[in-house]
């Protein structure tokens, strides 16, 4: 069930962001769900949806100010470009003769 995760106790309740308290959505395939969110909430319990984690623990994490590392839109854009890049160099990369 989307939004939804079991409890242990054989009952299906909705997960919440901790930080914004936005519904957080399963990972691909259904396992697991959202993500840790210390230090920004130290609760070991606690979990956040995907956008609070790219924008604002990632960044905590490493010390930055919240939203320094861009929206996660641009992180995905980011990501996408690195990933094309790294694709068109691969054989480069792997080439022992160089």
């Amino acid at each position: 069930m989307k939004n939804q995760f079991g409890n242990g106790s054989g009952k299906v309740v909705e997960c919440r962001c901790s930080i914004c308290g936005g519904l957080v959505e399963p990972w691909p395939g259904g396992h697991g769900f959202g993500n840790n969110p210390q230090p920004v909430r130290p609760d070991i319990n606690d979990r956040c949806c995907n956008r609070c984690n790219a924008e604002i623990v990632i960044p905590a994490r490493l010390g930055l100010p919240p939203g320094s590392l861009g929206s996660l839109e641009e992180q995905r854009s980011q990501m996408e470009k690195a990933m094309e890049l790294f694709q068109e160099n691969k054989s480069k990369l792997t080439d022992n003769s160089v």
